[in-house]
């Protein structure tokens, strides 16, 4: 196991034992489910919630940011990619930034979308020319994350009033 990484154990009932591995660095936690018998350990992905760059202010760090590099697409490569990617899919998930509510990417207002790449900026050193790849990166991640909670919390042979009590705690409750 890494340095940078913290693993807890505790029993879920059923003879079942849930581990958990969290990743200081990248502030990701991983589950390995074990069963019964002597069966594969199920490894499933946690939540990502990049609290270290969420709390990262340029201003604290000498006016730095940290630096994305991009290829002749407007796309991110370099050392800060992965981190800069991840991020964007904790703004998508993001209520206050990505409303749930709203029925379309095109739909949203565009003064949610300049707060975001604002938010991107005060993180990350980005030239403007990538604003249309970082607002078409968030878009899909916002899509896919709308898509999955749909999947797992809907279902139209139960009352909205029902569902409405099975919503998940990442979701505003005004949304």
């Amino acid at each position: 196991m890494p340095a940078h990484t913290r693993t807890r154990v505790r029993n879920t009932g059923c003879r079942e034992q849930t581990e958990v591995e969290i990743d200081v660095l990248t502030n990701t936690i991983e589950t390995y489910v074990t069963g019964r018998s002597n069966e594969e350990q199920k490894r499933k992905r946690g939540l990502t919630y990049m609290c270290s760059i969420w709390g990262y202010h340029a201003t604290q760090h000498g006016g730095e940011r940290l630096v994305v590099n991009f290829n002749k697409y407007g796309q991110p490569i370099g050392q800060n990619k992965s981190l800069f990617v991840e991020f964007l899919g904790t703004i998508a998930r993001n209520g206050k930034h990505t409303p749930i509510d709203i029925r379309s990417w095109d739909k949203m207002p565009k003064s949610l979308k300049n707060n975001m790449l604002e938010v991107v900026q005060e993180k990350f050193g980005i030239p403007r020319a990538c604003d249309i790849w970082v607002l078409q990166s968030i878009g899909k991640k916002w899509r896919n994350w709308k898509e999955d909670v749909k999947s797992r919390y809907y279902d139209t042979k139960i009352s909205t009033e029902l569902q409405l009590c099975n919503v998940p705690k990442r979701i505003l409750k005004d949304q």
